[in-house]
């Protein structure tokens, strides 16, 4: 079946959310495959019938769904934008009661397609369409048109509704937090250098797996920035590592999305198993040969789906795949030329740290404190990379970084 226009489906869409105030959505594969299921369901029988269908997904959650049907469609360039203008073409007529939204229970026929398509908590969006042109579907997650006390007036606002974003799950909510915790000058937007605090300690919460370079960095800086004007807002930061699990899950587990996504190439929230190698190649602490990597890319294939998803990749994590072999625990006192165990700090410790670049100096500084509380720590300090083990009576956490 032909597939709808990914840009045009997002572009059509978001323009209409804009008039009310509600953030753009993001394309997902699965909303789409299951509105192509459901135009596939309408249109298969001799006398196709109109009829809401495919609207839950595997793990059970539910999404909204908007259907059309005309026999102009196929004529025209663009049948993304001419669905999404006749389903919102509802706001007007029948009309919605912006003013008395409780009213709009009793008339879900007249404006249900406009509530959905502006609903302010749906993330994702995904469009098909039939072979012939003429249905066309789009499945939304999670779903809008939740009737129940309030819903209604936070989600469907009126026009020209100026934007402000907020989080729209638990999931959101922590990046809003995680993003503000790091806006130094309190601007309400990131730049580089506090954008590159935010990745760094990021991926050390994320199991401490992810080396990180200084080009590293510029990378994801570049892939955050959504409109490349050199900084960032917090809803640039949240469509950057956003997925839709997060729609409706805690969002305990999203630290793990920084970094993975960079290696996921085709964007579906997994590794297949090139993807995996690749990963391995160039983030792990440990070096695997090829048929090591595919064992243990189906070791952490629990599920035999073919691919290493988010939790897959997490038990993986946990379990130190990722982490360097075991080393010989170093004399203890203070670190060598190359690194060892420390107990305190020292002026010859700063000496030999002034090798680390300012743009991680953060991480001098958390070394720093920690020994001057009386943590303890390992070392191991190279002419272009650092890795510190930061060891206390609670357990410990590691950090790691490359430059040059």
């Amino acid at each position: 079946m032909p597939p709808c226009d990914i840009k045009r489906t997002l572009d059509a869409h978001n323009a209409l959310r804009k008039r009310h105030g509600a953030p753009p959505l993001q394309w997902d594969a699965t909303c789409a495959a299951h509105a192509q299921l459901a135009v596939d369901e309408i249109t298969g029988g001799d006398h196709p019938v109109l009829h809401h269908c495919h609207l839950v997904m595997e793990g059970g959650q539910r999404m909204g769904q908007n259907i059309a049907w005309g026999t102009y469609f196929h004529r025209k360039p663009d049948p993304e934008k001419v669905c999404a203008d006749l389903w919102y073409a509802e706001v007007d007529k029948p009309g919605y009661h912006f003013n008395d939204p409780v009213k709009y229970p009793d008339d879900m026929k007249g404006t249900g397609h406009f509530t959905q398509l502006v609903w302010y908590s749906t993330t994702h969006v995904g469009m098909a369409k039939s072979k012939d042109g003429k249905t066309v579907v789009a499945n939304y997650f999670p779903a809008g048109n939740v009737v129940s006390k309030g819903l209604y007036e936070n989600n469907v606002l009126p026009k020209n509704t100026a934007f402000e974003f907020r989080a729209r799950n638990a999931a959101e909510q922590q990046r809003i937090d995680a993003f503000e915790s790091f806006d130094r000058d309190y601007d309400g937007r990131l730049d580089k250098v506090e954008f590159g605090s935010l990745y760094s300690t990021l991926k050390s919460a994320a199991g401490h797996v992810f080396d990180h370079s200084k080009a590293d960095i510029e990378r994801a800086f570049a892939k955050a920035d959504g409109n490349g004007d050199g900084s960032f807002s917090p809803q640039e930061f949240i469509q950057w590592c956003s997925r839709i699990e997060d729609a409706d899950a805690p969002g305990a587990d999203w630290k793990y999305m920084v970094g993975f996504q960079e290696y996921d190439a085709d964007g579906n929230g997994a590794f297949d198993k090139r993807e995996f190698v690749r990963f391995l190649s160039e983030q792990s602490n440990r070096r695997y040969t090829t048929s090591e990597a595919a064992k243990l890319f189906d070791r952490m294939d629990v599920n035999n789906d073919g691919v290493i998803d988010v939790q897959e990749f997490k038990a993986m994590v946990m379990q130190g795949y990722l982490e360097p072999p075991p080393a010989p625990a170093p004399a203890a006192g203070s670190a060598g030329a190359g690194g060892g165990r420390l107990t305190a700090w020292s002026a010859d410790l700063e000496a030999q740290l002034k090798v680390v670049p300012s743009f991680f100096q953060d991480m001098v500084d958390e070394l720093k404190e920690h020994l001057q509380d009386g943590g303890a720590a390992e070392l191991t300090l190279g002419s272009h990379s650092i890795k510190l083990k930061l060891i206390s009576d609670y357990g410990w956490s590691t950090m790691s970084a490359r430059w040059g």
